[in-house]
């Protein structure tokens, strides 16, 4: 799952992800270390919403992933669920038994590159393609994306965390938007206009990274 070229898409692909600064830790063994309920509001709207009323966004995701949403739950509804594995075909739809017969929800592929590409390519009905974890997809993401979702956490609790971002692939490719407006602008398909939040022992900021040029 790695990428070592970077490649361009035509439509957005963005991993959209809350990280516990400074480090941007994401999670301890296997589990997020908090539960923030607006986050996971936001992360939905953010995933799910689109502009053009005619399309709908693709989430992909590796398959400790998947296998962590409770299964009431997946697929994640109203977007095209990818899962990506080695041990993958290239691209095989599956089902499950609450779907239509003519709904394809998920895809299981066995690299980031393929999915993209084919996502990119051969899909007019995806507008966006999100990437939502694990660290290991995200990780090999970067020279793939055009802008990063980062909801910055912030506690005075002690959290353990055993998973972090690439800190040093972010800042080489990418700079943090000081204008509030660029992440207003980028999610103005949402209910979104202000980007801090408290709840809790936690505050939050929802941010937007862009690729350098």
């Amino acid at each position: 799952m790695s990428s070592s070229t970077s490649l361009k898409f035509s439509k957005p692909v963005v991993p959209i992800v809350a990280c516990l600064m400074p480090e941007f830790g994401i999670g301890f063994k296997g589990k997020l270390p908090w539960r923030l309920k607006q986050e996971m509001k936001y992360f939905k709207d953010i995933t799910t919403k689109t502009l053009d009323s005619n399309k709908r966004n693709a989430v992909l995701m590796g398959r400790k992933t998947w296998l962590s949403i409770p299964p009431k739950f997946r697929p994640l509804p109203g977007r095209l669920n990818v899962v990506l594995s080695r041990s993958n075909p290239e691209w095989e739809f599956t089902q499950t038994e609450e779907e239509e017969k003519d709904e394809k929800n998920v895809v299981h592929a066995n690299s980031i590159e393929f999915a993209l590409k084919k996502l990119d390519t051969e899909y007019d009905d995806i507008e966006r393609i999100y990437i939502i974890g694990g660290g290991e997809v995200y990780n090999s993401s970067y020279n793939y994306c055009s802008h990063l979702l980062v909801t910055e956490i912030n506690t005075e609790k002690a959290l353990q965390m055993d998973t972090f971002l690439d800190t040093n692939k972010i800042n080489e490719l990418f700079e943090k938007s000081d204008d509030l407006k660029d992440w207003q602008k980028f999610v103005s398909h949402t209910p979104y206009t202000e980007n801090k939040v408290t709840e809790g022992e936690y505050n939050y900021s929802y941010q937007l990274y862009t690729k350098k040029k």
